[in-house]
């Protein structure tokens, strides 16, 4: 028998071109051939000296111009100005405390010492015991020097204890006693309150102010107002004067001088 013919073998297929590799990407950045961003060589490095310089150009435009600072909404807002923000961030003056007990009857500076450490009911309870034996009632203009003691009453001592005792119903807001405590002593320039040294009025400033403000605290503030205005006058006419009588005084003396 014939053989077979020998299977005839397919020639061979030419292999594929393989894909092109991608361009590097530092073509692409710098838009070189292939690449596809041209735009994007703007963000290409430049060599390390360009960057040191650039870099110490801005350390030294920050040195000399510092950062502003931050806003409003960050920062602390500030707050609305008062009286007391003047003492604020002062040390307390050093005081020593004193005791209730041993108090004289009488003792204004030890009033004022109880006052300070806002004992207002020992200044109260003192200032009542020491204007018991003269009264509450001031006396009639001339009968005044005639009792003895320095409490009398409408005497200079009498009325800095009257101060205290006002401004004490205050602080202690029984306000209606003290409106009935200023109601007795009537009107604050009366004659009969001219019992300072010089025979001037002898009546604390102390306790016009209490009489000014006290409407107010009762609710009535355009009396509060009126009362307020008053003294203000009153405080202006008395600083002339006293400007007026220094003057005098100061041309006195260089009238002796010169003489």
């Amino acid at each position: 028998p014939m053989a077979a013919p020998p299977t005839m073998l397919a020639p061979p297929q030419p292999m594929a071109a393989a894909a092109p590799p991608p361009p590097p990407l530092s073509a692409v950045l710098a838009g070189g051939p292939g690449g596809t961003a041209p735009q994007a060589a703007m963000f290409t490095p430049g060599p390390p000296s360009s960057v040191s310089a650039a870099s110490a150009s801005v350390a030294s435009s920050s040195a000399a111009h510092p950062a502003p600072p931050p806003p409003l909404t960050q920062a602390r807002r500030p707050q609305p100005w008062k009286p007391s923000a003047v003492f604020e961030h002062l040390p307390p003056h050093p005081f020593a405390k004193i005791s209730t007990e041993g108090i004289a009857l009488g003792d204004v500076r030890a009033l004022h010492a109880l006052a300070r450490q806002g004992s207002w009911r020992a200044v109260l309870d003192k200032a009542k015991a020491a204007l018991a034996p003269a009264g509450s009632n001031p006396q009639p203009a001339g009968q005044v020097t005639s009792q003895a003691g320095v409490n009398a009453s409408g005497s200079p001592t009498w009325l800095s204890l009257k101060a205290y005792h006002v401004l004490a119903l205050v602080k202690l807001r029984t306000y209606g006693a003290a409106a009935d405590e200023l109601k007795l002593l009537g009107n604050l320039d009366d004659p009969r309150y001219n019992t300072a040294p010089d025979g001037s009025s002898a009546v604390p400033h102390a306790l016009r102010v209490v009489a000014a403000e006290l409407p107010r605290l009762l609710g009535q503030p355009a009396r509060a107002l009126d009362a307020l205005y008053e003294l203000a006058d009153r405080c202006a006419r008395e600083a002339a004067a006293a400007e007026a009588a220094a003057a005098a005084i100061r041309g006195g003396e260089g009238g002796s001088d010169g003489g």
